[in-house]
């Protein structure tokens, strides 16, 4: 018997040794402008976006707009890769209508998520799943997933580094970026399963292989465990 429990404890060392392991950050920002100033400190190493290799300055300003843009057009954006419907549709806040507005309506959605449900705010906030952006690529990202396409079909974005699809609003990112598109991806799948389908988890771990961390990858991954407390365990 003794022998028994012994092994079992063995093969579950074993198991868990090559597991990933996925942990929710002890340590969560709690609003927008905490993430933007945390973000632009991490960033500041590497003052640039991440899809269009645009730089900004220490105060969050892409320095790449012409001389009349308003200075919100020019506010760099932290996007969340996995997109805010994508994390709230694990949430029974999303679909369901359990929160009550002032005028005692019931109601769902991204609101609801962010005034009710505590797990929401920390995926929402969690540092490894923002990168920085334009307000623009923000905009066009909220309509596309990302896949693979055939690049002959696919149109480059003119100075960004992804072919998009528009037929299909799919985006794939050029092979630079592919390992760490899908290292995000894991991260949330893994820390708050959210939605994946088997196929897309086949794909993002075959980018995951084939494009390893870059030294920026796993120094702002360094930099995010001393701020929230936990790393992406991909990089």
């Amino acid at each position: 018997m003794r022998y028994f429990i012994s092994s079992l404890l063995f093969i579950f060392a074993v198991l868990m040794g090559n597991a990933v392991l996925a942990q929710i950050p002890p340590h969560p920002l709690q609003n927008e402008k905490d993430l933007h100033q945390t973000l632009l400190k991490v960033y500041i190493q590497n003052p640039y976006t991440t899809f269009c290799n645009e730089s900004f300055n220490k105060e969050g300003l892409l320095q790449t707009f012409p001389i009349h843009s308003t200075t919100a057009e020019q506010k760099i954006q932290w996007m969340p890769l996995v997109t805010k419907k994508e994390i709230a549709a694990t949430r029974p806040c999303f679909d369901n209508k359990i929160c009550m507005n002032k005028n005692g309506q019931r109601f769902k959605g991204l609101l609801c998520c962010k005034q009710s449900d505590a797990l929401y705010k920390i995926m929402l906030y969690d540092l490894h799943n923002r990168l920085p952006a334009s307000k623009q690529i923000v905009k066009l990202r909220a309509t596309l997933s990302f896949d693979a396409i055939t690049q002959s079909s696919g149109e480059k974005r003119q100075d960004c580094a992804f072919y998009l699809h528009a037929k299909t609003k799919v985006l794939e990112p050029e092979d630079a970026l592919k390992g760490e598109v899908a290292r995000i991806y894991l991260y949330m799948y893994d820390t708050y399963s959210i939605p994946l389908s088997q196929s897309k988890i086949e794909l993002f771990k075959s980018w995951h292989y084939q494009y390893p961390p870059s030294p920026w990858e796993k120094k702002k991954n360094t930099a995010i465990q001393k701020i929230q407390g936990n790393v992406n365990p991909y990089v």
